[in-house]
């Protein structure tokens, strides 16, 4: 019964868990659907906003072909490597001094992490697509970004505090992306993934922690009453 009596609250919780993390997944994927209904932003409306998240974009930029970010400690089949993010502006924009992160895509890591990948950046004015993304906090990220002046920058988040370190005020951009088509030249390996598991498999995980709830139900029942020697009973007739 003491077994039962801490077990079973905490299945049940873990069940309604998992049935909540399913609804959130959900309204993430009707979050994209209703942006990715809307046009491209482009040249003529483009704003740098939170708002814009998960919105397609087709913008002409020019990227800075001195300076890029790598986001670390990105995994891709197992294997650890770096999340590229060239630095851009907006083409022909004379007032906005502030730059975009345009994100490329995953590259591999070197066994010797002393040891950061070659990036090639072309200049000059390049058309970027795909869609604008804004990550939420990730409180399980413990390491801090530190910026000693060379490039590139490495970064552990994509967050405010590491903006304000590396940027200057008039140029710091956004904590936002934008995720670059998988197809595009730019690309490096870029098959990006809104949620991290699908709305089916956390409700299978709900179902098997509510399927644990009921056994140990049932466990309780047959070792603290007469239900088994009953059934035998009923059996043996």
């Amino acid at each position: 019964m003491l077994f039962v009596a801490v077990f079973l609250p905490l299945t049940v919780a873990l069940g309604f868990w998992q049935l909540d993390r399913a609804g959130e997944k959900r309204e993430i994927l009707a979050e994209q659907e209703r942006q990715q209904q809307l046009a491209p932003l482009n040249q003529s409306d483009w704003q740098a906003s939170k708002g814009n998240h998960l919105r397609k974009v087709s913008l002409a930029v020019e990227l800075d072909s001195a300076r890029h970010l790598l986001l670390a400690n990105r995994t891709l089949e197992g294997r650890v490597g770096y999340e590229v993010m060239s630095l851009a502006r907006v083409d022909g924009s004379s007032t906005d001094k502030a730059l975009l992160l345009i994100n490329r895509g995953w590259v591999p890591a070197s066994l010797d992490r002393a040891e950061l990948p070659e990036i090639s950046t072309p200049s000059g004015v390049q058309l970027v697509q795909g869609y604008y993304y804004c990550p939420e906090p990730n409180s399980l990220i413990r390491q801090s970004t530190e910026f000693d002046g060379n490039w590139p920058a490495v970064i552990y988040s994509l967050d405010e505090a590491a903006m304000e370190l590396i940027f200057e005020s008039d140029e710091k951009p956004l904590a936002c992306e934008i995720r670059i088509d998988q197809f595009s030249p730019l690309a490096f390996v870029a098959d990006w993934q809104i949620v991290n598991q699908s709305v089916q498999k956390h409700i299978g995980y709900a179902v098997q922690w509510f399927s644990m709830a009921f056994a140990l139900i049932i466990l309780a029942l047959f070792s603290n009453s007469n239900l088994g020697l009953f059934f035998r009973r009923e059996k043996a007739e």
